[in-house]
């Protein structure tokens, strides 16, 4: 039988290694989240204006107020009216008493403002909704800066694809240094578990106590990660106030949950690969380490 090894395996290596890539993953996560509500601030600030017709009347207007109010594309409490005699006055507000001042009735017309929902900012969509809304009777015309929207869909498609390769690489890495880090730590044990084998454990026997220990310290690199995760929030939040997102806290906790269960998942998967690695040595290999 071989004698076991004495080199004391690097357990808290292992968990500080684990620890360290996950917060790499967890703050790559704070920034699509942080990125995420700046995209859906950006996206829903599209407004819509809807020009009322100069007949309307107050039945008219409170019809298409009540109308676009039950609509899923309107973003809650966005819906603003202006009338004319508002807008003129904001206009002189903004370009001086000389710009509205002239012998003329007011050139402007009653309207509704509002953001859209952002699961309706597409181009498709949004031409869909200005149709359903320019065939109600008191709309004149209803108007959208599309090529802002196409352009916007553009770059947010661009910016989600880069998002995803760079997440791809971090999650390699993870499963690279994990892996690395749990074979070191088991190589320190290839004598005892090769003569576990020799004795007549079963390849699941000898598995099941490195398993657990993997899961267990893959949770507790996990936690240790979501801690350090919490630390690069509060220093945003305190430091950089002005590019701080609300984000709900039940999308914090998944991610501190997805953080825990990666860990473990892929310190089970790591230490099972090199078990096996192990029991497949030969007596020479074996004899090498």
């Amino acid at each position: 039988m071989f004698a076991p090894m004495t080199r004391r395996p690097p357990y808290v290596s292992t968990v500080l290694a684990t620890a360290l890539v996950l917060a790499l993953i967890g703050t790559y996560g704070l920034l699509l989240l942080q990125g995420r509500e700046l995209v859906r601030e950006l996206r829903e600030s599209t407004q819509v204006v809807v020009e009322l017709r100069p007949e309307s009347d107050a039945v008219g207007r409170r019809a298409l107020e009540s109308f676009l109010n039950g609509r899923d594309f309107v973003k809650a409490e966005s819906l603003t009216y202006v009338s004319k005699e508002d807008g003129a006055k904001r206009l002189q507000d903004e370009f001086g008493e000389e710009f509205m001042d002239f012998e003329l009735d007011n050139p402007l017309f009653d309207l509704y403002t509002f953001n859209v929902a952002e699961a309706y900012v597409d181009a498709d969509r949004i031409r869909a909704f200005r149709t359903e809304i320019e065939d109600q009777s008191a709309v004149m015309a209803s108007y959208v800066q599309e090529d802002m929207v196409n352009t916007l869909t553009q770059r947010i498609g661009s910016v989600a694809w880069i998002g995803l390769g760079v997440g791809a690489l971090l999650l390699l890495g993870v499963v690279f240094m994990i892996t690395n880090t749990a074979r070191l730590a088991l190589l320190a044990k290839a004598g005892l578990i090769k003569n576990m084998e020799l004795v007549g454990a079963s390849w699941g026997f000898i598995s099941r106590p490195f398993l657990a220990r993997a899961a267990w310290f893959g949770v507790l690199g996990g936690l240790v990660a979501v801690g350090l995760t919490g630390g690069v929030a509060a220093f945003a939040k305190t430091y950089l106030p002005a590019a701080w997102q609300y984000v709900p806290w039940w999308q914090y906790a998944s991610l501190a949950a997805v953080l825990v269960a990666t860990g473990m998942v892929i310190n089970l998967l790591a230490t099972f690969v090199v078990v096996r690695q192990t029991l497949r040595l030969r007596d020479d290999d074996l004899a090498m380490l």
